[in-house]
């Protein structure tokens, strides 16, 4: 799979070739179809613009394109046998830029201002101060001066919000100041495009990554928490990523104890970590930060910011407010990092079965075929996970379980609930069986497979679905087809 940009090239260049040389006899495939006449002209208007864009909502398209194009745009919302439907918003062209044809068929267009926010002030151009303020007044007080407005106090968020909205990054590029750098470095090297995200954090101050797993989010995290001065807050959405962060500074960083907090995101709504100050605050896994509790955190008083995540998406369509919390994206298509050989797609297979009884008779076969080398079967079910950890002897990691990365590292083959599904780093990975999950979650399947990313081996992902399940919740499987990763589809009587 090519770059966007560059498969709309090669792909208008093949079509100019195939008019040239009249390679394709209409008529014969009409025959072929059983249709008696298809029309020359609307075929060939068809390949001068092989797809459609329809309006979904403000800011949101869909965008249709026939399954033989092979390019992935955007969330895969829907797929037939014949075409993707993807939503295309304008915050993806931020991640990874469209393809100008198709930012021109969306009509975007560059905001007629940019203004930006200074502490409790909007910044703008003097002669642009009355149409800011008449755009946006609602969310302001008063004009202090030409080019200045103050905001009211408690709508700094929702300007924020309604700013990225029309298209704008508010967000004022704060330098990291040199006195804050330490000449102090951490246990590992850097990779060319972690060295670049530095000096893009180094010149914007608050950023927000978007890399794919396996990348290198948390590592990069933890070079800046070595490199800068002062307190650093680390904010994850579960306590085996707490696990996991507080292993890693501890054996990869020179950071001392009482440099950094990392803890779970209801506990940073405590009042001891809101009147404090940081010099840094990392957001891991970020999509959770627009839920109506977690929103209130991006105003945790901290001279820098990061957050991170591979899946910039939500359920619930709030994706403009994991823009707005957090800084300047930064990003590179999954397809930039497969090029560079960082990840590697896994072999990934559905496996569809009559009930209940038929994956447990699956999972029964998997076990004593497919799992060689370290294995993890996630159960969102805490039932089902109880009855396969007692049925094979291994390990369930769940809610209740204490020290679960040291119980997930130290036994070859692991039960694990949803508490596994974001950001574990375990470099040795060769199997995961999915046997029930959140039912269409795509976010949640992305994150699963995710974690094979992580492995220095290419895995392999079995997905366990009764009829009944594959026909409710296939659409969890689009976050696997709109990367480029090849599903198998199996069906065991």
């Amino acid at each position: 799979m090519a770059e966007a940009g560059e498969l709309f090239a090669w792909l208008s260049k093949e079509i100019e070739e195939l008019k040239d040389r009249q390679a394709i006899d209409l008529q014969t495939i009409a025959e072929q179809l059983g249709y008696t006449k298809i029309d020359e002209g609307l075929f060939r208007s068809f390949l001068n613009k092989p797809y459609v864009i329809l309006p979904r909502k403000e800011n949101e398209w869909y965008l249709i394109i026939p399954r033989f194009i092979d390019l992935q745009i955007g969330w895969l919302y829907q797929q037939t046998p014949s075409y993707n439907i993807f939503i295309v918003n304008r915050y993806i062209d931020w991640i990874y830029p469209l393809p100008p044809e198709i930012k021109k068929q969306l009509g975007f267009k560059e905001p007629p201002f940019k203004p930006v926010i200074e502490e409790d002030f909007l910044i703008c151009k003097p002669e642009e101060t009355d149409l800011v303020w008449n755009r946006y007044k609602k969310y302001l007080v008063r004009r202090e001066a030409p080019g200045k407005i103050r905001i009211k106090r408690t709508q700094k968020f929702w300007l924020i919000d309604e700013l990225i909205k029309d298209g704008i990054l508010p967000f004022k590029p704060r330098e990291v100041d040199k006195e804050d750098i330490l000449n102090r470095y951490p246990n590992f090297e850097l990779r060319d495009y972690q060295r670049e995200a530095w000096e893009y954090f180094c010149k914007f101050g608050n950023i927000g990554v978007y890399w794919p797993p396996g990348t290198g989010k948390r590592y990069f995290a933890m070079y800046v928490m070595t490199r800068l001065k002062g307190k650093k807050l680390v904010v994850v959405p579960t306590r085996t990523l707490v696990e996991e962060w507080e292993r890693g500074i501890r054996t990869l960083t020179p950071l001392n104890q009482d440099e950094y907090d990392v803890i779970c995101y209801p506990s940073a709504l405590k009042p001891k970590y809101k009147s404090q100050s940081y010099t840094l605050v990392v957001f891991d896994e970020h999509q959770h930060l627009p839920a109506n509790t977690y929103a209130r955190l991006a105003l945790l008083n901290t001279k820098y910011r990061i957050g991170t995540t591979a899946t910039p998406y939500r359920e619930d369509g709030r994706v403009d407010l994991i823009f707005s919390l957090t800084g300047f994206p930064l990003g590179l298509s999954w397809e930039k990092f497969l090029k560079m050989k960082v990840i590697t797609k896994p072999y990934v297979e559905v496996i569809i079965v009559d009930n209940l009884s038929g994956k447990f008779r699956v999972l029964d076969e998997l076990m004593k075929t497919e799992v060689r080398g370290k294995t993890m079967i996630f159960s969102d079910s805490i039932t089902y996970g109880k009855r396969i950890s007692n049925k094979y002897g291994i390990p369930f990691v769940y809610g209740e379980t204490r020290k679960r990365l040291d119980v997930i590292r130290k036994n070859p083959v692991t039960v694990v609930s949803r508490v596994g599904d974001e950001g574990i780093d375990i470099t040795d990975l060769n199997t995961i069986i999915e046997f029930s999950f959140l039912y269409g979650s795509r976010r949640q399947q992305a994150q699963r497979t995710g974690r094979l990313l992580h492995s220095r081996f290419k895995g392999k992902h079995y997905i366990l679905m009764t009829k009944e399940e594959f026909q409710k919740y296939k659409k969890r499987l689009y976050s696997l087809y709109e990367k480029g990763f090849q599903v198998r589809i199996t069906r065991k009587d």
